[in-house]
């Protein structure tokens, strides 16, 4: 399989999808719609029949296995960790991308990133053990952190700083976003209230506060600017509301947590009191299912490059991104139906 994408030209778009997959499904009143998934660097071009005729049949460029992924500005970046890259799929130009592949940025084993508004690129890599820092234009800047004392497993933006979750160390770093200066550090290893055991992944709300995917803690923590536990989500089990694997995390403007479990390969979405509302996504390679998912992303501002896809009647509030490390649906796109005021 090829590990980078290439440029293409406009075509089909993304995957087709014969009838609309809802969650919960019906006859339950629909939260969430599947609206389409990527895999390859065709469902973002559409297959280049010229292409094909004048040099005939080739494979096109494959996502291999993502973990992170982001969108910003009409484009979904995805942090390929065996193609050792940042895949970014352009949906307004309809053409492919990659970052991390040449210079002093090149990376080894990229895991997660974050993408600012000015749109710099942030990148964990696990074997630099570095956050590996882009501008807007692809362009390898700088490189935060010293690899023999940490190891970064995802980063997430808030204001002018970065949360950084280091899984060795069982802490939150904060980063000054600009310098890469280390300003505090949250938490520390442990099995008990605040403490973390690997860390994978992290987010921050609106309201500045952190939440920690405490792996094998098999919980979720919410914790204030300065380290202290505020709130915490699940416990190890097989019911709906424990975990056994959490990975990637996010909060709505509401506060809805969404939280993956990679071992029931499931969303898990909670209200903030910490009450399970919905369980969204199964097992599976189908349209809506979800193979070894890992990371999750909330956007609100790229909605209307999917409005072809929001089933009659419906209307989309917000986007959510999940990724999954096997099968042929890497990128799935869901969104958030508007609700009537009754409901």
């Amino acid at each position: 399989m090829l590990a980078t994408l290439v440029s293409g030209c406009a075509g089909m778009g993304a995957q087709e999808q014969a009838a609309p997959v809802f969650f919960p499904p019906v006859p339950e009143t629909p939260r969430i719609q599947y609206l389409t998934s990527f895999g390859t660097e065709w469902d973002v071009t559409g297959v280049d029949r010229l292409e094909i005729f004048l040099y005939g049949e080739r494979e096109p460029a494959k996502i291999v296995k993502p973990y992170g992924v982001d969108i910003r500005d009409g484009k979904i970046f995805v942090v390929d960790t065996i193609g050792g890259l940042v895949a970014i799929l352009d949906l307004v130009k309809k053409k492919t991308d990659t970052l991390g592949t040449e210079g002093q940025g090149i990376l080894r084993k990229p895991v997660n990133l974050a993408v600012d508004e000015d749109g710099t690129r942030y990148v964990t890599d696990r074997v630099l053990e570095r956050v590996m820092v882009y501008d807007a234009e692809n362009k390898y800047v700088t490189a935060y952190g010293d690899p023999e004392s940490w190891s970064p497993s995802d980063v997430a933006i808030s204001g002018d700083e970065l949360y950084v979750a280091d899984r060795e160390a069982g802490q939150v770093y904060v980063l000054d976003k600009h310098s890469g200066e280390e300003l505090r550090r949250l938490g520390s290893e442990g099995l008990g209230k605040g403490q973390f055991l690997y860390p994978s992944n992290v987010a921050v709300d609106d309201d500045g506060n952190i939440y920690v995917s405490d792996t094998m803690n098999y919980r979720i923590q919410k914790i204030d600017p300065d380290g202290n536990l505020l709130q915490q989500f699940g416990e190890a089990g097989d019911a709906v509301g424990n975990f056994a694997r959490p990975k990637g995390i996010a909060v709505d403007r509401e506060g809805r947590l969404y939280a993956v479990d990679a071992a029931f390969m499931n969303v898990q979405i909670f209200n903030p009191e910490g009450k399970v509302l919905l369980v969204m996504g199964k097992s599976g390679v189908g349209p809506g299912d979800l193979y070894l998912p890992a990371k999750i992303r909330i956007d609100y501002d790229n909605v209307g490059l999917f409005a072809d896809r929001v089933a009659p009647g419906h209307e989309i509030e917000y986007l959510i991104l999940v990724t999954s490390q096997y099968g042929p649906n890497k990128i799935n796109v869901y969104g958030f139906l508007k609700q009537d005021a009754d409901e």
